[in-house]
């Protein structure tokens, strides 16, 4: 972001060290809430982190916020948590991240889902189980089944309606 009222609620290194996303309430003029940045620790400290991706996961600019980003063990893989707006509220999204792609296609949606029944779930916390086939989500999750810790299984070589099942 390029304002002060940007909010950074969560930071994650890719496993490899290279890669550090960040997510919040990002303002400026560009207000994408998750970031990734390549990390190059033998550069001048103001040329350390170099912008690589950015997106904004709901459709209504800069009223999401995202308050947890993860890697997937093998660093190919973001999981996104917040409040998502849009037409499409899931307050989880996951991102495919290839650094060898132009910058507007380096993170490419590949699952979404609302963890509850209502559009005012916050999830608070994503994290990948460390063979990469789990999500676990917590947060405050509404619905007919008041869980506020689910898990779901995550197959990308599944049907984008599929890729995100509760287990």
């Amino acid at each position: 972001g390029t304002t002060v009222d940007d909010i950074i609620r969560s930071v994650n290194w890719s496993p490899d060290g290279n890669y550090l996303a960040v997510g919040g309430d990002i303002q400026g003029t560009d207000p994408n809430d998750l970031v990734v940045y390549a990390f190059d620790p033998s550069l001048p400290y103001a040329n350390r982190l170099t912008l690589v991706a950015s997106i904004n996961p709901g459709t209504t600019g800069s009223n999401d916020e995202i308050y947890s980003v993860n890697w997937s063990p093998d660093g190919k893989y973001l999981a996104v948590g917040g409040v998502i707006q849009g037409t499409d509220p899931n307050d989880l999204v996951v991102y495919a991240f290839d650094p060898s792609m132009p910058f507007a296609n380096r993170l490419t949606l590949v699952a979404s889902i609302n963890p509850g029944t209502i559009i005012n779930d916050l999830i608070r916390s994503v994290n990948w189980s460390p063979d990469g086939n789990y999500i676990a989500v917590g947060g405050f999750i509404q619905g007919t089944d008041p869980n506020d810790l689910v898990v779901y299984a995550f197959d990308p070589s599944m049907p984008f309606a599929n890729r995100l099942t509760l287990v």
